[in-house]
């Protein structure tokens, strides 16, 4: 059988109907939130990020802290593995195994727009899949014992491109900082950290990222699908039903996110538009509530610049770790 929806479903409640009593799993790479997500299911397992390269510091202590619980281990591996394999067992021996083109990552599991697949191995493949998992993991060091190096090169001298209210930081890895107001260095009053202040249908609770088109132009490795929103004319481009990426918060808060709404002209493809905003996934108002109580604020309060000024930042600083899988910086 092949799986091509809902895969992240399928991921974390499999072990309800097989009963298997461990799962193993192997992904060239990974995101805190599907991790964080099957950490908290009853059932023991090891994971194996295959590709070391696709960790940052942040993402890697945030495992280690997810590791600290009794019924997971992370582990990483110091070579360069980009399969996809999930392993349950029961009794120590395999039991159902998925293999495919899907990765342990919000993106690869959710959006239907990436056309990521699973399927059921056979049987007769069992044995010789869980001892090639076995090998890997002899190799693997535990995610505690790891160290990364920094890989980023900054801007080069002939960079031109010059985002009005954001910066560009780095094209390796992609970062950004981000500006969470808007015209003129203001905070809006219906839209961004106000979106459910403004004429539309959100609550006041629900917030929302600018994604500007010039810094779409300038950078656009660091925004999934190049920036380009695929559901144009599709209807579903203001509002997008899948979680396109994950972050991870630099206080190690974890948020499935959804890029949306239709902004400028792609610079790399004239005929389609950009996403105009990203928001938590599957309420908005997740990210509203999150920011305003690190701003010290109630959960629907109107954020000012003033807010901002006490608490000493207007940007988020977005770096791009693996596909769809970001680290998100609002620390002070």
């Amino acid at each position: 059988m092949i799986y091509t929806e809902n895969l992240e479903q399928v991921i974390l409640n499999r072990h309800q109907h097989n009963h298997a009593d461990e799962l193993i799993i192997l992904s060239g790479w990974s995101g805190a939130s599907p991790v964080q997500k099957i950490s908290r299911q009853k059932i023991k397992t090891t994971i194996i990020h295959g590709i070391k390269r696709q960790l940052n510091k942040q993402l890697l202590r945030k495992y280690v802290q997810i590791s600290s619980q009794p019924n997971i281990d992370i582990w990483v591996s110091p070579t360069y593995n980009h399969s996809k394999i999930y392993c349950w067992m029961r009794d120590n021996s395999p039991i159902d195994i998925l293999s495919g083109s899907a990765n342990l990552s919000t993106q690869a599991l959710n959006s239907r727009v990436k056309g990521e697949t699973l399927f059921d191995l056979d049987k007769r493949d069992h044995t010789t899949t869980f001892d090639y998992l076995n090998e890997v993991l002899g190799q693997c060091e535990h995610s505690s014992k790891v160290t990364i190096k920094g890989t980023s090169t900054g801007i080069p001298t002939n960079f031109k491109a010059s985002p009005k209210l954001d910066k560009v930081l780095s094209f390796n890895p992609p970062t950004a900082e981000i500006y969470v107001g808007g015209r003129g260095r203001k905070v809006q009053k219906g839209a961004g950290l106000n979106w459910g202040h403004g004429s539309g249908h959100n609550a006041k609770d629900c917030a929302e990222l600018r994604m500007r088109t010039d810094l779409i132009s300038a950078i656009p490795a660091l925004f999934p699908n190049k920036g380009i929103n695929p559901q144009l004319g599709a209807g579903q481009g203001h509002r997008n039903q899948d979680a396109y990426a994950e972050f991870l918060f630099d206080d190690g808060e974890v948020m499935d996110i959804s890029f949306e709404g239709l902004g400028g002209k792609s610079i790399v493809n004239p005929d389609q538009k950009n996403f105009k905003q990203c928001t938590s996934y599957p309420q908005k108002n997740i990210l509203g509530r999150y920011i305003r109580k690190r701003l010290g604020l109630q959960p629907t309060a109107f954020i000012t610049d003033a807010h901002l000024a006490s608490y000493g930042r207007d940007t988020i600083t977005l770096e791009l770790i693996s596909p769809g899988v970001y680290y998100c910086d609002f620390s002070v």
